[in-house]
């Protein structure tokens, strides 16, 4: 299949574009992942350890 050099560069273009964008979402992912584990061993540090009875 043969493609124009204008529609070539119109697909590469996008497919830059979609790789910035799949890196953004991977590094938040990423971020969130981090946030996520700190937030577990702060709770399980500060989580009661005694019993109301």
């Amino acid at each position: 299949m043969w493609i124009s050099r204008r529609k070539a560069d119109a697909l590469e273009k996008r497919i830059a574009d979609l790789e910035l964008q799949v890196q953004s979402q991977q590094e938040k992912l990423e971020t969130f992942r981090n946030l996520w584990i700190e937030r577990q061993k702060f709770l399980s540090k500060s989580s009661p350890k005694h019993h109301w009875n």
